[in-house]
């Protein structure tokens, strides 16, 4: 009998140890991680970049909840690259890792061939790593998604909805003195438009290839390829029949959708997209943001992500203005 009361009293001494035992602290840091930085290869675009990013935090308000920032750029160099984004894999695949990524793609020429974290926004978007935004961007304060082009934000939907947002993308377009009455790859591979022909072959010298002269080549949430290997191979071969001018005088350029450099341009000069095989305009994803579907902070994560997509932030307008002040 004695030893029943002791094992009762025993158990209730536990039961309020147990119930009491402090549970893990939710951290008051937003991890926000970038690529972006590498561009530059800049060993203070760490510290900057986090200015920056609580400068815009200031600037539109505050964040809902009032969390720290945390800032990492990802190491340029490719071993230190490698061993990192093993790392963020890592904590991602255990339901863990940042709150926001800020990425580049693999579009760009000169680090074209730089790991990346996640390369391709679209297969990324198919995948299960990123939070559904729908119901955050019917919601959004400083961002007009409908105001977006549809054609480049349908990078980042699925049939969960809008999982990814593309911030910056490139179109390929040449230049001339006349706007000439059409261009196409046709055109420029049969030699009956010098100046397609020469246009073209300026953006095969920038590596433009593939969003040069390839349209949709990929269902990434069916896993399908929409090109055959005699198509592609058949593109390369018209590809290797231009002759590419030499850098100074290639008359073909691509710039962004934000400007076109005018720099260097007479009043006189005419722009042209330079349309794909399959005559529509293929536009390059250069950097997006996304939201881990892991993030405990996934309110302020979208609230940073809202003012990344501000018409003040991406047109260098507004905020970035020299003459701002943050009060």
């Amino acid at each position: 009998m004695k030893r029943i009361v002791y094992f009762v009293i025993f158990c209730l001494m536990l039961f309020p140890l147990a119930s009491c035992s402090p549970s893990p602290a939710v951290s008051r840091t937003l991890r926000i991680v970038t690529d972006l930085g590498i561009m530059d290869g800049s060993s203070s675009c760490q510290e900057t970049g986090l200015m920056d990013l609580e400068a815009i935090v200031q600037f539109y308000g505050g964040l809902p909840n009032n969390l720290e920032l945390e800032l990492e750029v990802l190491p340029q160099e490719a071993e230190d690259l490698h061993s990192r984004l093993t790392s963020l894999r890592t904590e991602i695949m255990s339901g863990k890792g940042p709150d926001l990524f800020i990425l580049s793609t693999d579009w760009g020429d000169c680090f074209a061939n730089q790991e990346r974290l996640f390369p391709n926004p679209e297969k990324a978007a198919a995948g299960d790593f990123f939070l559904p935004l729908d119901h955050y961007l019917a919601n959004a304060k400083h961002m007009d998604f409908n105001a977006l082009i549809p054609q480049i934000m349908e990078v980042g939907k699925t049939e969960k909805g809008q999982t990814l947002l593309p911030m910056f993308f490139t179109v390929n377009t040449g230049a001339t003195e006349s706007l000439p009455a059409s261009v196409s790859w046709d055109e420029a591979i049969s030699g009956t438009n010098q100046i397609a022909a020469a246009a073209y072959a300026g953006g095969l010298r920038e590596n433009n290839f593939r969003s040069m002269v390839l349209g949709e080549i990929a269902n990434h949430q069916k896993e399908e390829l929409l090109i055959t290997q005699e198509e592609l191979l058949a593109r390369i071969k018209e590809a290797l029949s231009l002759s590419v001018p030499e850098e100074e005088d290639a008359p073909g350029i691509w710039d962004t959708f934000l400007k076109l450099d005018f720099d260097s341009a007479s009043e006189h000069t005419a722009y042209f997209p330079l349309r794909n095989c399959q005559q529509g305009l293929t536009a390059r994803v250069n950097a997006f943001l996304a939201i881990n579907k892991n993030s405990s902070h996934p309110d302020d994560a979208f609230a940073l992500a809202d003012m990344l997509m501000s018409r003040e932030f991406l047109t260098l307008e507004g905020f970035w203005s020299e003459t701002r002040t943050i009060n």
